[in-house]
Parts: structure tokens; sequence; C-alpha cells
């Protein structure tokens, strides 16, 4: 078990990296909602290994992101992602958020969704120490997809 919990850290150190060190520097343009003091979100492509999409954290995507958290079911049996397919995008939350399972407390301040077409979404948490946390929950993604797939103005989609 512990050489499985090795391998998810390891996996999800890599996507931290991506999403956060290698991220391109979003231009600055009027939002037509007020930007929050958070870093952006962005969308990582898993199959072009590369952040296609960074916009301003708005009050929407604090939205969204709440209710993933709030609709929670339990952490996920797998120990890993699975195949490169979809989308990882980051969501840097205003205010920490806790998770309360029966089994399980823990407080974030980042979401990543999952986003995979032909499987159930997942959320990936990380506890105050770092520790990863696969989740399963059961709001729906799509709509959301749907608007961060959608471009918004030049320079947010770089394929």
């Amino acid at each position: 078990m512990r050489k499985y919990q090795s391998r998810i850290q390891a996996i999800m150190f890599v996507v931290c990296m991506a999403l956060t060190c290698f991220a391109p520097l979003a231009e600055a343009q009027a939002a037509p909602e007020e930007t929050l003091a958070t870093p952006p979100v962005q969308m990582f492509d898993m199959k072009q290994e590369r952040i296609v999409k960074s916009v301003p954290n708005q009050e929407i995507y604090q939205q969204h992101a709440m209710e993933w958290l709030k609709s929670i079911t339990k952490v996920a049996p797998q120990v890993s992602i699975g195949s490169k397919c979809g989308y990882i995008v980051r969501v840097p939350l205003v205010k920490p958020y806790t998770v309360t399972l029966p089994t399980l407390k823990v407080e974030t301040n980042t979401v990543f969704l999952i986003y995979c077409p032909q499987k159930e979404p997942l959320l990936l948490i990380f506890g105050p120490d770092r520790k990863p946390y696969l989740m399963e929950f059961k709001a729906d993604v799509k709509p959301f997809i749907e608007h961060m797939l959608t471009p918004s103005h030049p320079g947010a989609n770089r394929e």
C-alpha cells in the first residue's frame, strides 16, 4: 500500500509542478466579473502535457469548486488517475474548505478537477501536509468543462 501512496504522490507532484511552475503569465485584461485576489484557474491538457487555458479566478469558478467539494461522496479506490485523456483544471480557493467524510476530515485550499470524457470525473485535493486525496463526487461538471473549452479572449487558449 505504501508503494502505491508513493506512486500517487509522485504523479500528483508532477501534475502540481506542471500547473504551477510552468504556467505562462496570463494577459492583463479587464474581466466581465471581478477578478479575485487568488492565482488563476488553469486547464491542463493531459494529452498535450501543457496548460491550454489560464483565466482570472472569479466568483463563478469558486461556486463551481464549492459545488464539487460539497458533493464529495468518498475517497476514490484507485491509486492513479489512469490514462492520459482529458483535462485537469486547477481552481485555487479564496478560503480553505474542509472536506468531511465519516473516516476523513481534511482542509484544502486548491481543488483539481480531473476530467476524462469516458470516465467519471475525480477531484484531487491536498491536505495541509501536502498529502494527496483522490475523491469521487456527484456534481455535474459538463457545463463547467464546456465553458472552459470555449475560447474567451485572445491569448486565453493556447493550442
